[in-house]
């Protein structure tokens, strides 16, 4: 259920940025929809590994980054510019280097992790499409 959860999420990335790049004028502000989408689910990965940490018993570090990485979410939101897509394409990766070392310790498999990539690289193309959409007007 986890891998189909995961690939689902992909849609609203998709469809957001599909809305954002061929119909800029449907009548919906698709742009803040997607950074607002983008935000929740980059601190739901950051809430994860708060998560992990607790229920194995991690060290500090993986409490301290978890926090880090969703005030940096937060930030992303706030700022609302190109540096905003910049940032949460940092922390998506973050997470994902995250999960490999939750995975080198034995408590995530590889089907999630080999799915957590996939979904990462697609979710990373959608950044660096509203990047560039940002920067030159389209893509």
């Amino acid at each position: 259920m986890k891998i189909i959860l995961t690939i689902l999420g992909l849609i609203p990335f998709v469809t957001l940025s599909y809305i954002n790049i061929v119909a800029m004028h449907v009548g919906i502000d698709s742009y803040s929809l997607l950074l607002a989408y983008s935000c929740v689910i980059i601190a739901f990965l950051a809430g994860s590994q708060w998560g992990f940490a607790l229920s194995h018993n991690l060290s500090n570090y993986w409490l301290i980054h978890s926090n880090l990485l969703a005030l940096l979410v937060c930030a992303a939101w706030y700022v609302n510019s190109v540096e905003s897509w910049l940032l949460l394409l940092c922390c998506l990766w973050y997470c994902y280097v995250l999960d490999v070392v939750l995975y080198r310790r034995n408590l995530l498999d590889m089907t999630y992790l080999t799915t957590r990539f996939c979904v990462s690289i697609v979710v990373s193309c959608v950044f660096i499409a509203e990047v560039l959409l940002l920067t030159y007007g389209s893509v």
